[in-house]
């Protein structure tokens, strides 16, 4: 490809970045080409990721607003660390000029918390149970342990912070068991989300793709220089 352009690029978006791409040597075509790969496959992702985020902390907030009410955050024994977060997300309503109201704690909670009741430090509480019990109705019950679910969420959650966090994940050997965990799980919390999630999934197709149609846009769009005649 051009190697002014790819320098431009790199530039842009920084070198380091580039570079991640081509750490077994290889050259300029194949690492922007992977670079686009990757930005597809995340893509992909992106949609089945948000969906189990939000149904996740939907599910979280009904299942304890049943124990303890809407304003569950401020009537449950939360551990340290939740309260610590509770606090954070308040706060940061209270800046931006708005009461603080169970919809907003909701979205203001980051995925972390939510995912925090699959913690050791939780598996034991009321609410970690409640969260087990009605918002995995759809889960088979040799499935419903605390256990499982915290290593089915800890590999969501990381993925889903590679994903919005733009980095590199075409070089995950797990990465389409990660997919099918996702995908998975999503049926768990509501069969019609993951029906929703499968229709518009485009991963497999991308992800089995490989570099191949990047690689083709590169070459047709930004063609080697031409050398100057002697």
């Amino acid at each position: 490809m051009n190697s002014e352009f790819f320098k431009q690029i790199s530039i842009a978006i920084s070198k380091d970045r580039i570079n991640a791409y081509s750490r077994d040597g290889a050259g300029e075509l194949i690492a922007m080409s992977r670079y686009l790969w990757n930005i597809a496959v995340c893509e992909s992702l992106y949609s089945p990721l948000q969906m189990a985020e939000i149904a996740l902390r939907n599910a979280a907030n009904r299942a304890f607003s049943e124990i303890y009410g809407p304003q569950w955050y401020d009537n449950a024994p939360l551990q340290p660390l939740n309260q610590n977060q509770i606090g954070q997300a308040k706060a940061k309503i209270t800046r931006m000029g708005k009461s603080v109201t169970p919809s907003r704690m909701i979205e203001e909670l980051h995925f972390g918390f939510w995912t925090s009741f699959f913690n050791r430090a939780n598996s034991k509480t009321p609410m970690a149970a409640k969260l087990l019990k009605t918002g995995f109705r759809h889960c088979p019950k040799r499935l419903r342990n605390i256990k499982l679910q915290r290593s089915r969420w800890n590999l969501i959650r990381t993925l889903r912070n590679s994903v919005f966090h733009h980095e590199r994940i075409i070089h995950w050997k797990d990465l389409s068991d990660g997919h099918e965990c996702l995908i998975e799980t999503l049926g768990w919390l509501s069969p019609e989300l993951r029906e929703m999630a499968q229709k518009l999934d485009r991963f497999k197709d991308v992800y089995s793709e490989n570099i191949h149609p990047w690689s083709e846009k590169i070459k047709n769009h930004w063609p080697k220089e031409e050398k100057a005649d002697e």
